[in-house]
């Protein structure tokens, strides 16, 4: 799907999102952050096979990039200015990191001398990486988090004379032939200049958008694509980012190879399941399909948040991204919510509130248009308007 509008800016930003829910493309001006055309395709699969998947995602995504190019350039009328890759999973991991710098004699600290200290640590990184694995990585830009001087956190610390720095960051590292092919396909298919061509992690924007949020403490979670990201925030900083192995597409992939029905099919049916007119022994396998999926993803769930609330810290409030009408989404959010007894050991507490993110995006955003974008793409720009 896909809209635009006229525009006379000559100076704009161009944002590919790419990752397991699909790909999106977006025009940004640069004067006002409006979004002046925008498109997303979602990636189908038709195997339930991991070992073909990762083979069937890279000519999915090769496919659309080459279509949706062809539509941005008709628009455009002429070559990007700039190019931002944001990727998600599968194609990029994150990674925290830790950074303890102590010396004997005082200095002055300066954001040069911390941009270093992460330069000098994300080579470290890489090459550790290669030594196990046999072969480096394409590091994406870095998230500070947390900066402590003499063990406190200290966000006003440049300029101060100190001995030492403790900094936690993340990155996100991904494949560097699949960077590197993916660069290519987008210079190629829009005539960018590959210079203009950046990378950078989903979880940034997140990251940014969580600055709007009225609460210190809670979770994020996207259950949109084949894995399930979370972000789990305590005192507005992102304390953990990771991803579940199971997602919305991966239960809808299983679930059509269970009825023995196509992927495109399975919508309509779930719509019939959602409003309770469904045969009723379709109804009891798929609310046992379900069952058991919401299960094996709550175990996962539960057991990345206890890190979190190990040290008897609470999470406020869960914020749910994606489509509310989803009748799978609905299901785990329903399974979920009926639990109260789990909330003490996922959350920390038993007054956790739940909301979901149209709740807050439509605040956000008062541009007509944008409440057509995928929600992903929203936080995007509500990052940007940061």
């Amino acid at each position: 799907m896909s809209w635009l509008s006229s525009s006379s800016d000559h100076t704009t930003k161009t944002i590919w999102r790419i990752d397991s829910t699909g790909i999106s493309v977006m025009v940004i001006s640069s004067a006002n952050n409006n979004v002046i055309y925008y498109e997303f395709q979602p990636i189908t699969f038709f195997t339930i096979d991991e070992r073909h998947r990762y083979d069937q995602l890279m000519h999915h995504t090769e496919l659309l990039i080459t279509r949706m190019a062809q539509n941005l350039i008709t628009f455009l009328k002429k070559p990007a200015d700039n190019v931002v890759v944001v990727l998600g999973e599968p194609w990029t991991h994150s990674i925290r990191r830790h950074i303890v710098y102590k010396r004997k004699t005082p200095f002055t600290l300066t954001r040069a001398f911390i941009d270093d200290l992460v330069e000098r640590d994300m080579k470290r990184v890489n090459q550790e990486y290669k030594r196990n694995h046999g072969n480096a990585v394409e590091l994406l830009p870095p998230t500070y988090h947390e900066l402590q001087i003499a063990g406190h956190p200290n966000y006003n610390a440049f300029g101060k004379v100190v001995n030492d720095v403790r900094l936690t960051y993340t990155t996100g590292f991904s494949d560097p032939g699949m960077a590197t092919l993916l660069k290519l396909l987008i210079h190629e298919k829009t005539k960018v200049r590959m210079i203009n061509i950046e990378f950078d992690q989903y979880q940034n924007y997140v990251m940014r958008f969580w600055k709007h949020i009225t609460f210190p403490s809670g979770v994020i979670i996207d259950t949109s694509g084949f894995v399930t990201d979370v972000y789990i925030f305590q005192n507005n900083g992102l304390v953990q980012a990771g991803t579940l192995p199971t997602g919305l597409s991966e239960v809808r992939q299983k679930l059509a190879y269970d009825l023995g029905i196509y992927p495109t099919e399975l919508e309509s049916l779930l719509a019939l399941y959602q409003k309770k007119i469904l045969d009723e022994a379709t109804t009891v396998k798929i609310d046992r399909e379900l069952e058991k999926a919401y299960h094996i993803w709550e175990r996962h769930f539960q057991k990345f948040c206890h890190t979190a609330v190990s040290h008897g810290d609470i999470l406020d409030q869960v914020i749910w991204l994606g489509n509310e009408t989803n009748p799978i989404l609905s299901y785990f959010m329903n399974a979920l919510h009926a639990d109260p007894l789990s909330f003490p050991v996922i959350f920390g507490s038993t007054q956790v509130g739940f909301i979901h993110s149209d709740s807050i995006l439509d605040v956000l955003h008062n541009h007509n248009h944008v409440t057509k974008l995928q929600n992903q793409d929203r936080i995007i720009v509500a990052a940007l308007n940061d």
